[in-house]
């Protein structure tokens, strides 16, 4: 099910720069496809498929916790659990569009990193088959969806990853996206949160996420963060 808490309309900033790299963002996001594929499914989800399919005995290097204890005690020695491994990779985007993500060098705010780079982990979804889903928000949700496959859907994430709402609202939601995003998804997922993580108050909504799914955070920073801006002289007090 799709919620649309908001609608957003308008173009980023320099962001039909965006939509017209859209051709090029398929290109890398090839490469980042083959990255997800060779380096994360199988132990993304060894040891955690759904489908019983039978025991076999116990070889060094097996996790513990798949021991079979009834098995175990009637034969005498340790057995194990075997599952169908589930291979579907899902992915799940967690956007912030909060006004701090404006600031930037110029031409380069962080919003548009952001937008491009959620772009990019999107189509690399749709080129391994993944279902993907987001979250984007400011002050407030601005838009979820849950994970879905196929090329329309991931474009309308794309359409509205290369928007932004009529009116801005101050603050950050991090956490109550996080939250949202625990409640949203239903299988274990990789999750990418991309935010400056200018706020505070969001590490346990963080934590909490973590303990169900691979969690990747991603922080959009810039040169201002680390460097003043030639201004001339400033007083303090």
């Amino acid at each position: 099910m799709m919620h649309r808490m908001r609608h957003t309309h308008g173009l980023l900033p320099n962001t039909g720069i965006i939509a017209q790299k859209a051709s090029a963002l398929h290109i890398r996001a090839r490469s980042l496809s083959d990255s997800m594929k060779l380096g994360s499914s199988r132990s993304f989800y060894k040891g955690r498929g759904i489908d019983f399919s039978g025991v076999r005995e116990y070889m060094r290097g097996d996790d513990v916790r798949s021991i079979d204890w009834n098995v175990t005690a009637r034969m005498g020695k340790p057995f194990v659990k075997m599952f169908e491994e589930e291979r579907e990779l899902i992915v799940f985007l967690i956007v912030d569009f909060s006004s701090s993500m404006d600031s930037g060098e110029e031409y380069r705010a962080r919003l548009k990193t952001a937008a491009e780079a959620a772009a990019c982990l999107l189509f690399a979804s749709l080129h391994n088959t993944s279902p993907v889903g987001c979250v984007l928000f400011d002050g407030e949700i601005l838009f979820s969806a849950e994970p879905k496959s196929g090329k329309d859907y991931a474009m309308l994430l794309f359409s509205k990853l290369n928007s932004l709402p009529p009116r801005r609202v101050e603050g950050t939601a991090l956490s109550q996206a996080l939250r949202g995003s625990a409640k949203l998804l239903k299988n274990r997922s990789l999750v990418f949160v991309i935010s400056d993580f200018r706020c505070a108050g969001y590490e346990d909504n963080l934590a909490a996420l973590a303990l169900k799914h691979e969690v990747v955070a991603v922080q959009i920073g810039s040169k201002s963060d680390e460097e003043l801006p030639s201004c001339g002289g400033l007083p303090f007090a």
